[in-house]
């Protein structure tokens, strides 16, 4: 593997099964990708009506397993060495799936994030123009992970999520051919993108760049979603990325 010292790869696969959840439900898994001196583990509670319905530790790098929740307005808080960093109010529509993820900078010094945004549900997938760096803060953000596509084909989208990083393009490789899977700022995604079913190489590189940031090798297969999250280590290495990775098959 080419410049092995100069970035840390790390795939975490989370894959839920449309026929383990409860119909009625909606369906959440929740990412850590939180850069900082150190490996950054934070605390998640989600109430709703002043009632805890979920607490976890989770730590830099980590994407849960999707979990069912009634449908409703939930009040999302994180935690920091003991200090709310972060609350938000996210409303989740049932039979729908979401991925909710923590991304930005903290430290000793992070302050409590007063802005809380009270989204509807039903309209909880942010546009390209609500993806702003925030002056590198911690930030929650949520992807809606419903998708259509060919029955024949795979679908995939990759985040930039490494805030001390510029602008990053991906690559997928497959034999002799090279497609570009775009260039991206933090903290950008790429709108979900149809694949041909097949083995490939993925790279990320700096814009104009041949030097690797991260790699890996992934079959995709027809009707599942693939989420590539390129993130950051620490501070003190801002040019060593991590690939976590999640899939979520189609809703049948």
């Amino acid at each position: 593997m080419k410049n092995c010292n100069h970035f840390l790869l790390l795939i975490v696969v989370t894959l839920f099964l449309s026929c383990s959840s409860e119909k009625g439900k909606a369906q959440l898994r929740i990412g850590n990708f939180l850069m900082g001196k150190t490996p950054a583990e934070i605390t998640l509670k989600i109430n709703k009506k002043g009632e805890n319905k979920y607490s976890k530790s989770l730590n830099t790098a980590t994407l849960t397993p999707y979990q069912d929740f009634e449908e409703g307005v939930y009040t999302v808080s994180v935690f920091f060495r003991g200090k709310k960093i972060l609350e938000h109010q996210y409303g989740l529509a049932k039979n729908n799936a979401y991925t909710l993820y923590i991304t930005g900078i903290v430290n000793e010094n992070t302050r409590l994030n007063e802005t809380t945004i009270q989204q509807k549900m039903h309209s909880l997938v942010e546009g390209d123009e609500a993806q702003t760096p925030n002056g590198e803060k911690p930030q929650l953000k949520m992807l809606n992970d419903i998708f259509e596509g060919g029955k024949q084909e795979a679908q995939l989208r990759w985040l930039h999520l490494s805030p001390l990083s510029k602008p990053i393009e991906g690559r997928a490789i497959q034999g002799k051919d090279t497609l570009s899977l775009s260039s991206l700022s933090y903290p950008k995604v790429l709108k979900n993108k149809s694949m041909k079913s097949a083995k490939y190489h993925f790279q990320w590189h700096l814009n104009n760049s041949s030097f690797i940031l991260a790699e890996t090798n992934y079959t995709l297969k027809p009707q599942y979603l693939y989420t590539f999250f390129i993130i950051g280590k620490t501070q003190d290495f801002p040019n060593e990325l991590q690939v976590v990775v999640g899939i979520t098959p189609s809703k049948k």
